[in-house]
C-alpha cells in the first residue's frame, strides 16, 4: 500500500487469497478476492478482474453456494471473452462443468466441459485444465450410461496429467476409472484401479 499503486496492491490480495484458500481459511480467501476484485473493477484491469471471478466462483462452491459460483464464473466467462483470452475462457467453462456436475445436471456439465477442451484443444501448456474438463466430461456421460464414452475421456485425463508428470493427479484419473469399473459390474478391474490411486497417494505427501 506504501507504493500507492493499486495493481500492486491488488496482486498481492490475489495471492493471499490463494493463501488463506490453503490454508483451508475459506471466508478470508473470499474476502482478500472480493477485495481485488473492487480494485481490478476501478483499473477497468477486464482480464485480472475475469480471473478474480473466476476464484471468486471456486470459492463460492467451496462455501456450499453453487448458484452464487455459477453466477460469479458466467462473469469470468464474459470478462474472458471480451479480453479475448481463450485459455481463461476455457477454465471458466471447465468450473462451470464442475459446478453443474455437483448439482447433477449433467447435460450443462456435459456442454461447458466440451466447450472448454473445444478452446483448449492443442494447448499443452494447459494440460491440467484439459485433464479436469475431461474428467467432468466423463463422469457426467457415466452418470447418464455412456461408459464407452466415458472411458475415452477419463483416459484421455489420464494421459493429459501422465504428461504432466503429476502422479496425484493420476490418480484422480485412476478413481474416476474405478468408478466406471464398479457400474459396469467388473469388481476386479475398479480393485485395481482403486488400488493403483492409493497406493499412488501414499507417495504424494499432501
Amino acid at each position: 500500500e506504501s507504493t500507492n499503486d493499486p495493481r500492486v496492491v491488488a496482486g498481492a490480495y490475489f495471492q493471499a487469497s490463494f493463501v488463506a484458500e490453503k490454508m483451508g481459511h475459506l471466508i478470508l480467501s473470499r474476502q482478500y478476492a472480493q477485495k481485488a476484485r473492487a480494485i481490478y473493477a476501478e483499473l477497468n484491469d477486464q482480464r485480472n478482474l475475469g480471473r478474480i471471478m473466476l476464484n471468486l466462483g471456486g470459492l463460492q462452491l467451496l462455501l456450499g453456494k453453487p448458484e452464487q459460483a455459477i453466477e460469479q464464473l458466467n462473469a469470468s466467462f464474459a470478462l474472458a471473452v471480451e479480453a479475448g483470452s481463450q485459455p481463461d475462457a476455457a477454465q471458466a467453462l471447465g468450473s462451470l462443468a464442475a459446478v453443474h456436475l455437483h448439482l447433477a445436471d449433467y447435460e450443462a456439465a456435459d456442454d461447458n466441459a466440451r466447450k472448454a477442451l473445444e478452446l483448449l484443444d492443442g494447448r499443452d501448456d494447459f494440460l491440467d485444465e484439459v485433464g479436469q474438463s475431461s474428467l467432468v466430461l466423463g463422469r457426467s456421460l457415466m452418470e447418464r450410461g455412456r461408459y464407452d464414452e466415458a472411458e475415452e475421456c477419463f483416459r484421455k485425463a489420464d494421459d493429459a496429467f501422465e504428461q504432466m508428470s503429476s502422479v496425484g493427479h493420476r490418480a484422480g484419473a485412476w478413481v474416476a476409472l474405478g468408478d466406471l469399473a464398479t457400474r459396469r459390474g467388473d469388481a476386479s478391474e475398479a480393485a485395481r484401479q482403486y488400488r493403483n490411486a492409493a497406493e499412488a497417494l501414499q507417495v504424494v505427501r499432501f
